[in-house]
């Protein structure tokens, strides 16, 4: 982040204020929502194999080893990581719910 607080040129802004548009948009993690992106295969398989739980599992590694990385470069928060782990699960959820086809036959069903 290069914050004026650690020698760099940016200033601190929190999550809901408005910033410069030219500096610092850090929120959310991109690289991180990018590993997290694997909960949608435990939604896909949840119920339906074992291995639901092995790409949630790997999913919070994945999006987690990438935030760390992104943090460890000082181009984002750990607050940008969790809300980025926040948004895909919750995207994930509403994605399954919205295309689950054995939903629908069971509520369509007289």
């Amino acid at each position: 982040m290069d914050l004026v607080r650690f020698g760099g040129d940016y200033s601190f802004v929190p999550v809901w204020d408005k910033g410069d548009p030219d500096r610092g948009q850090s929120f959310p993690s991109g690289h991180a929502s990018t590993g997290f992106y694997f909960f949608a295969l435990y939604f896909a398989l949840r119920g339906r194999s074992r291995w639901a739980w092995f790409w949630l599992a790997f999913a919070l590694a994945f999006g987690s080893l990438m935030g760390a990385a992104r943090m460890i470069q000082g181009k984002h928060f750990l607050s940008d990581v969790v809300w980025s782990a926040g948004f895909v699960y919750l995207v994930a959820v509403a994605l399954f719910y919205a295309l689950d086809p054995n939903r629908r036959a069971v509520a369509a069903a007289p």
